[in-house]
């Protein structure tokens, strides 16, 4: 007599097995995950390695930078989950009509701990002052075809 696990056993396992946690996957497209293979990891570590092994190449941590992006919505999603008494059948919050845009902010720090400022990078043509205010100093404008 096989039977599904109910509720109460995952409820027991989870007591017992406080490590694993339930995550949501990430989307990943299709090229993303059939390029992250076996024999495109071994080339890029042999190249990395034969740069590594160069003649006279000293890898020093100022110079090895790590470059990361990140998405930022101009509109603050505040939809979440709530307590509330257990007559009230509706609760109502007040959000934004906007739909938003998206900014992104790129920061590179290096092995010795120096960080340069960060880069936002705005869906738009003409840039404004107004919307640097409140960020980090060091921070200008330029055109990507002007580095």
């Amino acid at each position: 007599s096989k039977q599904q696990a109910g509720r109460d056993w995952f409820y027991g396992w989870k007591e017992q097995n406080p490590e694993p946690t339930l995550r949501t996957p990430e989307a990943t497209s299709l090229a993303r995950a059939a390029a992250f293979n076996c024999h495109n990891i071994n080339s890029f570590f042999d190249q990395y390695e034969s740069i590594l092994h160069r003649p006279g190449f000293k890898l020093e941590a100022n110079r090895l930078w790590n470059l990361d992006e990140t998405g930022i919505q101009t509109v603050q999603n505040t939809t979440g989950r709530f307590l509330s008494e257990k007559c009230l059948k509706q609760v109502g919050q007040v959000t934004s009509g906007e739909r938003g845009v998206l900014v992104t902010m790129c920061c590179c720090v290096n092995a010795a701990r120096n960080a340069l400022p960060p880069a936002y990078i705005f869906p738009r043509v003409h840039y404004r002052n107004h919307m640097l205010n409140g960020a980090p100093t060091g921070n200008c404008s330029f055109w990507m075809d002007e580095l």
